[in-house]
């Protein structure tokens, strides 16, 4: 979808960033030796990786949840042997020849006029072809249906249970609003049914996206690990609470703390460089306006009720539209 790089210095080496940015797109340098140790020790990881029981559930969850494309092959000894130093050498001077296309994004403490200099002898000459592309999409999807699956890896008496609700939607602020709180009231009401009322987890982790490229599309995770002995019992739990969500939505008192917390991360990400960097790439990505950023939340977040969030629910965590894996250790006979 897009290529690029980032960095940050102090304001005293701001001079040193650009000169690297400058280097990064005209003299990329590939060092053999540095490329053969990189391939020693991923090789090194990946072996021992390959007796972790948490590798084994991440992996089948993820080609699973990518109908097993050639792209979401698991990283593998076979896999890393295919990398070569000269492919991709030809791929990143490709890639990097033309900056006509390219937006520079800088936050921090400076003043405009001060970069300039900088920009003009690092940025502006930057090599530019003008070359019309575009992106296109590779064909990974989810695949359709209740899918559910058991790994047995490992000796240690735990387990893991993962499962992601996924498919088309629509893309909208709305709609992102929305679904995030689903996600902030879910995990509150998941965290006290599971850990605080049942005892069952020591946490439980929720998760979701919704994407409008390469295609509009939506995915929400319910993670969590648990005695494998309550495996069934935590699951039948974890659906009942998703009922009383599709029926009723959340209680008033979760979805007002959802509220504050989302405000409250404005707030403190209004004080933060990496904030600004990502948001106003967001806007920019979408053609949208970036003094958005600047907008209180507090308002568009009020007017998303209780009723919002049931059919936000409703449309996205569907008993007929999931895929569910869990781990269990090798001698466990559940």
């Amino acid at each position: 979808l897009e290529e690029g790089f980032s960095g940050s210095a102090s304001p005293a080496d701001l001079e040193t960033l650009f000169q690297l940015a400058y280097l990064y797109g005209t003299a990329p340098r590939a060092d053999s030796t540095v490329f053969a140790s990189f391939l020693t020790r991923m090789n090194s990881m990946l072996s021992t990786l390959q007796t972790n029981p948490q590798s084994a559930f991440g992996d089948t969850l993820n080609v699973t949840l990518n109908d097993y494309h050639y792209r979401a092959r698991p990283m593998s000894a076979e896999v890393l042997g295919e990398a070569d130093l000269a492919q991709m050498q030809a791929f990143y001077a490709e890639r990097f020849a033309d900056f006509s296309d390219f937006t520079f994004l800088i936050v921090g403490t400076f003043q405009p006029d001060d970069l300039r200099p900088l920009v003009e002898q690092y940025l502006a000459t930057l090599p530019s072809t003008g070359r019309k592309e575009t992106w296109r999409d590779v064909g990974m999807r989810t695949p359709e249906g209740a899918i559910e699956k058991e790994i047995r890896r490992g000796i240690e008496p735990r387990s893991q249970v993962g499962i992601v609700f996924s498919g088309d939607m629509e893309w909208t602020m709305e709609s992102r609003r929305a679904l995030n709180m689903l996600r902030e009231t879910l995990d509150t009401r998941l965290r006290e049914v599971l850990r605080e009322d049942l005892g069952g987890t020591y946490g439980v982790s929720v998760q979701a996206s919704l994407r409008d490229q390469p295609y509009e599309h939506y995915q929400f995770a319910i993670v969590f690990g648990c005695d494998p002995e309550r495996v069934d019992e935590l699951v039948s739990k974890v659906w009942e609470t998703i009922e009383s969500f599709h029926e009723e939505g959340p209680e008033e008192v979760h979805l007002t703390n959802a509220r504050e917390q989302v405000f409250r991360s404005w707030e403190t990400g209004m004080e933060e460089n990496g904030y600004w960097l990502s948001t106003l790439e967001f806007y920019l990505a979408r053609g949208m306006d970036p003094a958005r950023i600047l907008i209180n939340p507090a308002k568009a977040l009020e007017e998303v009720s209780p009723a919002d969030v049931a059919d936000m629910a409703r449309k996205v965590l569907r008993k007929d539209q999931y895929v569910r894996v869990t781990l269990y250790p090798e001698a466990s006979d559940s």
